[in-house]
């Protein structure tokens, strides 16, 4: 077995050695499959009886193995997220297993009858051979895109298997007394079974099942790796189900057995034996170095619906192959993966075979679809042909085909790196700023920037993929400008900008919405004409606006009037006052989409002749009304008055004439000044029929600096009272407190719960139950100033019990005649602190009684009719009752409840508190019973105290966490009325808090172009509580509301990236800056004619004593700085122009004078300088007169080898080299002392005008001219042999430069004729 598995290693290795980019093989792949495995099969523990005891057997494994042959039924195609196989296996398979304890055990192996029985350890080998046939059910496309393997298999087979079992050592019984305590083992089973296993002699002789032959299930899963197309391995394991409770010969516990099988699986997926080259064609000669436009060859079909029987052609008929081959894809050119080109435009080329149509061609660019019209297909020659405009970076372009048969794909990289030449152009859109733009406007300005772009026709304007010349391009500002009429939905706009260096573009998406046209219906009145006896009117209408802009107009007789709008339903609110007769309503509205509007007529008959006035203070709206102003507007509304000397008004029991009232509408106006502390504005109306009065409490408070609180108790005034009631009633003040929470009693250290405070009025009382002797009462207040407290001492002592009596105070009399509606019952009631108050037989709670003076009242609006009043007082001595009966013969108009909120004061009708309990406090008009009242808090009624008298309610709620829903019902037999709000406890919240766990200085560098800032904000719940600004922009980041996490990724800009994060919640805000510094290169300066060395002793040497300069920067920013200087520093001046980043500029030189030019320019990451030396010089033909004039300075000549002339010529220039700018001449002296040693050299020229003129660069550059090619090549006449040596020497170093462009090369060696004197040649 192991020399097998080692074959199949070997062949593993083998088979891995051939590697491709996919890992499914479509084109050769038959389907069919070949495996091999090698591992072990095992059963479970098994129970095993022994006596009356129990025991398991413990199980064990030995290495076989098997084989597996299948094919591929199915891709699922369409999906092919799964694939099917079929597949037969193979399995040879040998597994144990020993009990650890021992029994006796009969017949052990009726061959030995010596031996029949004996007291062994209960052991079985079970030896099988598996067949079966298996369905596979793998993941495709997991193995298809990562090569990954995991797939599941179950099938049914026959195992034909037997067990023997190992209870003799030769024929004898075995020894099992090396075992210590064999026959006692307890402890770890495991290792004791396989020291009994180690005493084996594995013969297993004794028969315990003979042959089986058997049909089992069997459940599988495996998983591995495709290596290569051919070629996978794995791991599997899977579960036999026996269907029988004894394959091992145990069958103790009645339970079906089953075995298990673990194995390492080694597959081959076996080749067509059609292979690729002769199937498929390739082109290996495609050029990919030039664009080649395809030849498409149409499908030509018969149409047999035209009438003139001519063939149309189509290109996208789809015709599947028919031998059953897959797609290929091979993207040719580029040639490579990351393919670096210095060019915008790129022609891509690929072959897809076996497919018939671009229908089966997907063709994505960085993630955007390709349109089919964007690319060429032949599917003659398989090639797809596709003419790509390439973006700066990487650019990816993924191919892939589909037919019947199957899938593939192939991707390529090509990473565009521009290279400077000049300036590609630049296209900023400025309007639309942003990519995505959603508008109501049908037609929007188109505005860009398009640098380096220098007339019209290099602009290209396209509006939803159709070119446009509707545009202007100024050439001067750069400015584009368009207007377009959009469409409704999304409107692409994109514009191009061309120039010989390059191509840019950009796009924008506008989305048109055109908005609903605008409705608006009047719905009360529900018709156009209707008669109302009521001079004022609450007129309802309906829209759709969305703001009260929209809102155009809202009349009442050609006039406006006050409305309210409700954006939530639309509703537009208002009540017109009307004359006598019809009266035109009207509303309309407006935008600037639509328009439309509606009106009706309300016809008012006014009967108000036969009633009554009606006297309604309207402001101040509140009873009673506080405010810090001294000097006050009221305003009150007298229907059916129709005189100024039929109205009163006082203020303070005064009487005051300084107002004024307006007969149409009712209205009175009147300017109050008032006192400090509580007023009362009293107004009456009369006229015929009788009269009507209204009036309001105004307390005026003068604004003062917050001081600690004051607490003050008004009854029992002393402090240690004494008193006989079991309850009292404690009252008092509290000044400078605004929160009911802040202020709290206790009864004897007990907080009490019929403590009521209100802020507004600054009263508290509270309402105790004493205990026998003394008790303890103390009030405690704070504010943001201080804290306050008082206590009192309350003793009870108990007396000698007193009947209840009832002295009535008014009325006098117990039976009561009146016209008016309104009555008042007052009593004194003493020796009992229990009544109560009936109405017509009914218990009410509508009275006010003073538990501690005995004080009783109710105030009480009549109805025609009689009407009997009880009060009823008790105590454990008695009771007495007394009965008023008001008799009102008169009917009396009725008036609906008013419910006003006094505190605490709510915005937008909810209020938000952070403390369970809360006091509220109303006051009700026309209410006389507190059971008129019903208060509702989360629809469970509430308990509350109501002041009849006064219509004052207070309630102490207790608020569950979240949003509570308060609602108040007042119903006094008119029309009921109720009032609602929202009341919020949230617990109290911290402010946030940004802990950042990157970048935690508030400076940071980095060479990356992108950053991951991380951290985590406390006390925020959410993302739209937090701000992240970048640059002053607003920047996209991701928060976890449960882990508080932040992550932003950002884009980086070269320099100074400024950060701004920002939190924000109830309690507060925290905010965190920090700055990435984003290191880049310095800049780089290119000179684009003189680009090469120079130096003052080498300069560029020109024929003209004016040159230009011209260079470029890369790698310049916005805070670039550049400057320059020459010597002689007027030589001229060179400038840097930003926006195209070149350097330009004119020198004027000297004839035979050096002359230098500096540059340098920084930017935020580094400095760089250039220096350029150049020389004007004389002309060719003035030049050779000078050479011939200067022979006479001649050198010594010497026989000396060339190879040494060479040598010292280099160093001489070495010399120079190094002595820069020194003294010509004297280098000349200094070698004219070695004309006696071996040495030959070149003689600096010299002529009669200027002290020196230096050897000339042996380096190229590029004339204008190009007359100057027989330049210095040729010398003397006279010239030694070993002069023209070095002359060679030098001419050879410049036509290698020379053969690579027109350059003219003038070297700095020069041969010249000597001069003999007496002694030489």
């Amino acid at each position: 077995m192991k020399s097998i598995l080692r074959i199949l290693i070997v062949a593993a290795l083998f088979f891995s050695k051939e590697t491709f980019s996919q890992h499914v093989n479509y084109i050769d792949d038959s389907g069919w499959n070949l495996g091999f495995n090698t591992g072990g099969t095992w059963q479970n523990k098994e129970l095993v009886m022994l006596g009356n005891d129990t025991n398991y057997a413990q199980p064990f494994t030995s290495v076989r193995g098997g084989f597996t042959f299948g094919k591929t039924v199915a891709y699922f195609p369409g999906n092919r997220f799964f694939a099917l196989d079929l597949r037969f296996r193979y399995l040879r398979g040998i597994n144990y297993g020993w009990a650890t304890k021992t029994s006796i055990v009969d017949s052990i192996n009726p061959s030995f009858q010596n031996y029949i029985s004996a007291e062994v350890f209960r052991n079985y080998r079970m030896d099988l051979n598996e067949f079966t046939l298996e369905g596979v059910l793998s993941l495709h496309k997991l193995r298809e895109q990562t090569g990954i393997l995991l797939y599941g298999f179950g099938g049914l087979g026959i195992t034909d298997y037997r067990v023997k079992a190992d209870y003799l050592n030769g024929q004898y019984p075995y020894n099992y007394s090396s075992i210590p305590n064999f026959n006692t083992i307890q402890g770890n089973y495991r290792k004791s079974a396989r020291e009994i296993k180690q005493i084996s002699d594995l013969e297993f002789e004794t028969v315990i099942l003979p042959n089986q032959l058997k049909f089992m299930p069997s459940l599988g899963i495996g998983i591995g790796y495709q290596i290569n197309p051919y070629f996978s391995m794995g791991f599997e394991h899977k579960i036999t189900y026996a269907l029988t409770s004894d394959i091992n010969g145990f069958n103790y516990d009645n339970l079906n057995d089953r075995y298990h099988y673990t194995a390492i699986r080694l597959n081959f997926d076996l080749r067509n034996k059609h292979s690729r080259e002769s199937n498929y064609y390739y082109d290996e000669d495609e050029k990919d170095d030039e664009p080649v436009s395809p030849t498409i060859t149409p499908t030509t079909s018969t149409n047999v619906s035209n009438t003139n029987n001519t063939p149309t052609t189509t290109t996208d008929d789809v015709h599947y192959n028919s031998n059953g081959f897959p797609p290929v894809v091979n993207i040719t050119n580029p040639s490579h993966i990351n393919m670096e080109v210095h060019g915008s435009l790129f022609y891509l080329k690929a072959r897809a075979y076996n497919v018939n149509s671009k229908s089966q061609i997907v063709i994505n660019n960085n993630g955007d679809l390709v349109s089919s019209s964007d690319y060429s297909f032949d599917k003659n020659s398989s090639l797809i042909f596709y003419k790509l405009e390439l973006s700066p970076g990487q650019n990816v372009i993924e191919i892939s085909a589909t037919n019947n048969f199957g899938f593939d794909q192939d991707e390529t990289i090509i990473i565009y790196s521009r290279k400077i030449l000049g300036s590609p152009p630049v296209v900023d859109i400025t309007n639309p700023l942003n990519y995505q733009t959603q508008t109501q406007h049908k037609n929007v300005p188109i505005k860009a920037y398009i640098l380096n772009v220098n007339k019209k026709s290099d602009v290209e304007y396209y509006v939803d993929g159709k070119q446009s010349t509707s545009f202007l391009f100024n050439t001067s500002t750069k400015l584009f400008s368009s207007n377009v009429n959009l469409k409704e939905g999304t409107n692409e706009i994109l514009i191009k900008g061309i120039n010989e260096y390059g191509r840019d573009s950009s796009n924008r998406e506008i989305i048109l919405n055109t908005p609903e046209p605008l409705s608006v219906k009047i719905t009360n009145p529900a018709t156009n004409y209707i008669t109302t006896q009521d001079q004022q009117y609450n007129v309802v209408a309906v829209s759709n606006v969305k703001s009260m802009q929209e809102i155009k107009q809202v009349l009442v007789n050609q006039q406006p009037v006050t409305y309210d709008f409700f954006p939530s339903s639309g509703e537009i609110k208002f009540t017109a006052t009307l004359h006598q007769g019809p009266n035109e309503v009207f509303v309309k509205v407006q935008n600037d989409y639509s328009m439309d509007d509606d009106g009706v007529v309300i016809n008012h008959q006014d009967l108000s002749n036969q009633l009554p006035p009606e006297v309604s203070i309207t402001t101040p709206s509140t009873n009673p009304f506080v405010t810090q102003h001294e000097n006050i507007n009221a305003k009150a509304l007298l229907l059916r008055v129709d005189n100024r000397s039929d109205v009163t008004v006082r203020l303070n029991n005064k009487n005051i004439s300084n107002f004024s009232f307006d007969p149409t509408s009712k209205i009175l106006e009147v300017n109050l000044n008032l006192k400090e502390g509580k007023n009362n504005l009293y107004v009456e109306g009369k006229n015929n029929f009788g009269s009507d009065n209204d009036n309001v409490n105004i307390e005026y408070q003068k604004v003062q600096l917050l001081s600690p609180p004051v607490i003050t108790i008004t009854f029992p005034q002393e402090n240690n009272f004494t008193t006989a009631n079991n309850f009292v009633l404690i009252q008092g003040t509290i000044e400078h407190v605004d929160k009911y929470e802040n202020a709290t009693a206790l009864i004897n250290n007990v907080a009490s719960k019929k403590f009521l405070f209100n802020p507004s009025s600054i009263n508290f009382q509270c309402e105790v139950q004493l205990n026998p002797g003394a008790n303890t009462f103390n009030v405690q207040a704070f504010n943001d100033v201080g804290t306050a407290q008082k206590t009192i001492v309350l003793n009870h002592i108990q007396r000698e019990c007193d009947n209840p009596d009832i002295q009535m105070i008014n009325p006098t009399t117990n039976i009561v005649n009146t016209n008016n509606n309104k009555a008042s019952i007052m009593a004194k009631i003493v020796n009992t602190q229990t009544i109560r108050f009936k109405e017509n037989g009914n218990d009410i709670q509508g009275y006010n009684f003073n538990v501690n003076t005995g004080d009783f009242s109710t105030m009480i609006n009549l109805t025609p009719g009689s009407h009997s009043y009880e009060i009823i007082a008790y105590n454990t001595c008695g009771i007495v009752s007394e009965i008023v009966t008001f008799n009102y013969g008169n009917k009396v108009t009725c008036q609906d409840p008013v419910i006003n909120w006094v505190s605490p004061i709510s915005k937008q009708n909810k209020l938000i508190i952070n403390h369970k309990d809360h006091l509220v406090s109303l006051n009700l008009k026309g209410v006389t019973k507190q059971n008129q009242v019903q208060l509702l808090l989360n629809g469970i009624p509430q308990q509350f105290t109501f002041d009849p008298s006064s219509g004052d309610l207070n309630a102490l709620l207790s608020c569950n966490l979240g949003l509570n829903s308060l609602v108040v019902k007042a119903d006094n037999g008119c029309t009921p009325v109720s009032t609602s709000k929202k009341i919020e406890y949230i617990n109290a919240i911290s402010k946030p808090e940004i802990l950042l766990s990157s970048h935690n200085n508030s400076v940071n560098r980095t060479s990356s172009s992108t950053a991951k800032i991380t951290g985590v904000i406390q006390n925020i719940s959410n993302k739209n509580q937090i701000n992240v600004v970048l640059n002053g922009n607003a920047q996209s980041f991701n928060f976890d509301h449960v882990s508080k996490k932040i992550t932003i990724d950002a884009t980086l800009q070269n320099g100074v990236n400024q950060f701004e994060i920002q939190a924000l919640n109830k309690a507060g805000g925290d905010s965190k800056a920090i700055e990435i510094i984003k290191e880049g290169p310095p800049p780089v300066i290119k000179v684009r004619k003189y680009n090469g060395f120079s130096s003052f002793n080498s300069p560029f040497k020109v024929n003209s004593n004016l040159i230009s300069i011209s260079a470029y920067v890369n790698h310049d920013d916005k805070s670039s700085k550049f400057e320059f200087s020459t010597s002689p520093s007027d030589a001229g001046s060179v400038k840097f122009i930003p926006s195209n980043g070149s350097i330009v500029g004119n020198l004027s030189l000297d004839r035979n004078k050096v002359t230098s030019l500096s540059m340098s320019i920084t930017n935020a990451f580094g400095a760089v300088s250039k220096k350029i030396y150049f020389i004007y010089g004389y002309s060719d033909l003035e030049e050779e007169q000078q050479r011939q004039k200067s022979d006479y300075y001649t050198a010594p000549t010497n026989n000396s080898s060339n190879s040494s002339n060479k040598n010292n010529s280099n160093s001489y220039y070495d010399k120079e080299e190094e002595k820069g700018s020194g003294n010509q001449n004297s280098n000349y002296k200094e070698e004219d002392k070695n004309t006696n040693s071996n040495n030959f050299f070149t003689s600096p020229i010299f002529n009669k005008e200027d002290n020196y003129s230096t050897p000339e660069n042996t380096n190229s550059y590029k004339e204008e001219k190009s007359n100057n090619s027989s330049s210095s090549s040729s010398s003397s006449s006279s010239s030694s042999s070993k002069s023209s040596s070095s002359s060679s020497s030098s001419s050879s170093r410049s036509s290698k430069t020379s053969s690579k462009s027109s350059t003219i090369i003038k070297t700095s060696t020069r041969a010249t004729s000597t001069k003999v004197k007496s002694g030489g040649r």
